[in-house]
């Protein structure tokens, strides 16, 4: 039973008792038009139902049908018969249940990415705190060369700035992987600086405490998966470059 359908042909029916029109003036219409061709009744009504109509006055088409008065449970009571509407509802109930599930499926699906990142945030945190002694042997080895008067920044404010110009500082333009210093203080975390399109919050970690600062508020919050992937991938080149220019210049 293709509810629709039936639903449809009893709208149609029902349209033009409620014009005004029955049967009959259908059938006069219909013998009008046979008098000049041949064709059978079946595509007579084709032709009149998308040609003519009832002096141009005709009901809706099927799928503005169905997205109008098929939606009116009230209207569909009236038109059909119980059994019909029986089905009408089911066929309703088939397309709500579409939309939950749907609903719920979605729901489901950004729990489990929710929970996919959370699981990466925590494996990132894990193989960062595992570097904490590299982490705290390269602080010792960057206060040292504070303390001895070694250079740990390029060459100014803006442009290119990289390990190549001896910058281990990290700013808010290169957003290199490297110390953490304000003024001339000592150094005592590793980090990223963001700034710019890259954000307002900075990466910070000393191998124990990991997390985002924003640049302006200083407020804490939980490291980004973005800024945690970031330290752990450029992190071997920040140790190896930065051991490379202070062995080059001690040895």
């Amino acid at each position: 039973m293709d509810i629709k359908k039936i639903a449809y042909e009893k709208y149609k029916l029902d349209w033009m008792l409620k014009h005004g029109y029955t049967l009959a003036n259908l059938m006069n219409e219909l013998d009008s038009m046979q008098e000049e061709n041949e064709d059978t009744v079946s595509q007579l009504f084709i032709d009149w139902e998308y040609g003519f109509g009832f002096g141009s006055e005709i009901w809706v088409c099927f799928d503005e049908f169905i997205d109008n008065e098929y939606q009116d449970k009230g209207y569909m009571k009236q038109l059909l018969n119980w059994e019909e509407y029986e089905k009408y509802e089911e066929n309703c109930m088939s397309r709500i249940d579409n939309i939950v599930n749907f609903a719920k499926k979605r729901e489901e699906e950004k729990i489990t990415k929710e929970q996919e990142l959370l699981r990466q945030s925590e494996e990132c945190k894990i193989q960062i705190r595992a570097l904490r002694s590299r982490i705290s042997e390269l602080i010792d080895v960057g206060n040292a060369c504070l303390v001895n008067g070694i250079k740990l920044t390029g060459q100014a404010w803006g442009g290119h700035e990289g390990y190549d110009t001896h910058q281990f500082i990290t700013n808010s333009w290169s957003h290199l992987v490297g110390f953490v210093q304000s003024g001339k203080s000592a150094i005592f975390e590793l980090g990223i600086n963001a700034g710019g399109a890259c954000g307002s919050y900075d990466f910070r970690t000393n191998g124990i405490e990991i997390y985002d600062v924003h640049e302006s508020t200083k407020e804490k919050v939980e490291p980004s998966l973005y800024h945690m992937k970031h330290f752990l991938e450029r992190f071997d080149t920040f140790e190896s470059e930065f051991y490379k220019y202070v062995d080059g210049l001690t040895k």
